[in-house]
């Protein structure tokens, strides 16, 4: 499904400046299914895709939140249609 979905939502809390351990999870376990194959790129290691669409994705990302912050998070979740 990621694989053929051109709009991607990507929400994670952030801790120690990077994004949480289940975001980078999930980052690495949609590798399969993004048909990867590897080469080798001026000495470093890269998936070949294939199959792919180009993504326009939306990243958001949140620490401690406000009360403001809470507020505006479960309003825009509630806002985007599930396909």
């Amino acid at each position: 499904m990621i694989a053929q979905s051109r709009k991607l939502i990507y929400v994670s809390r952030v801790i120690f400046s990077s994004y949480d351990t289940v975001m980078k999870t999930m980052l690495e376990r949609t590798i399969p299914s993004q048909q990867a194959f590897i080469r080798l790129y001026h000495g470093e290691v890269h998936h070949i895709q294939q199959n792919v669409i180009e993504k326009d994705a939306l990243i958001l990302t949140y620490g401690n939140l406000s009360k403001e912050e809470k507020i505006f998070f479960d309003v825009f979740s509630n806002s985007i249609p599930i396909i």
